[in-house]
């Protein structure tokens, strides 16, 4: 069951990200996004999607790395907090959230590596 709600946590981060770049080429209207997103920042929305739905997928797969697409997705997506914090700071606590399940992967992984 943990295992389900963490793969839709990664699922609806990365869908949230999607608005972002949806927001900043024009492609729909998202109201829930009041700052204006210029298209290079609309790329970078792209890529937390793109990391967080890799990472969700790899998981899924049981790749031994999937929390390296994870932590990635992270960096990406607490730039962007900062950057719009009006519209994106609760994506912190979703960010915190997969960091907790990232980081204690990632110990596992390298504790088993040696």
């Amino acid at each position: 069951m943990l295992r389900v709600l963490f793969i839709l946590l990664l699922l609806l981060h990365g869908v949230i990200h999607l608005m972002g770049f949806v927001k900043a080429f024009g492609y729909a209207e998202m109201n829930e996004l009041t700052l204006p997103i210029g298209k290079n920042w609309g790329l970078v929305w792209l890529l937390g999607a793109a990391l967080f739905i890799l990472g969700a997928l790899f998981f899924i797969l049981k790749k031994e790395t999937w929390f390296a697409w994870a932590l990635m997705g992270i960096l990406v997506s607490q730039l962007l907090v900062f950057v719009f914090w009006a519209d994106a700071r609760f994506g912190t606590l979703a960010n915190v959230m997969v960091l907790l399940v990232a980081v204690t992967a990632w110990g596992q992984w390298r504790f088993n590596r040696t």
